[in-house]
């Protein structure tokens, strides 16, 4: 079982857009891009504050509506694009130009770990890893 339950996305976060059956999927991949973007701090989350896991869970709550509105090509692609060709024949939106989401990670998740320090700017060196949970 990975960090979000279903009982939690709809009961806590309040999360409307996908049913049970779906959950399983779009909290797999949801959880993968929290854990990238944090750099595998989510590994230790029963080390964390409760402050810090609800941040978690929220931001895995809003990666999983992100791909659900955007489609889970997201994650494969990074934008999803506004039209299609066929052919000779492009089709595209009014302007021309790509709608949807250009980033595979949500805002709302970047900003529920924001104050965490999750996404802190430190790089890892071979001789002094970052540990922050050491």
């Amino acid at each position: 079982m990975g960090i979000v339950s279903y009982e939690y996305y709809t009961t806590e976060y309040f999360g409307e857009s996908v049913s049970q059956t779906d959950f399983p999927r779009y909290d797999k991949r949801a959880e993968s891009i929290i854990r990238n973007i944090t750099k595998g701090a989510t590994d230790h989350f029963e080390e964390m504050t409760e402050g810090t896991q609800t941040a978690v869970k929220d931001a895995i709550c809003a990666q999983i509506d992100y791909f659900w509105e955007y489609g889970l090509e997201i994650a494969m692609t990074g934008n999803q694009g506004g039209g299609f060709t066929v052919g000779k024949v492009s089709v595209t939106n009014g302007a021309g130009v790509k709608t949807g989401a250009s980033s595979t990670v949500c805002p709302l998740a970047i900003e529920y770990l924001e104050q965490t320090g999750l996404l802190g700017p430190q790089v890892e060196t071979f001789d002094k890893p970052f540990l922050w949970w050491a």
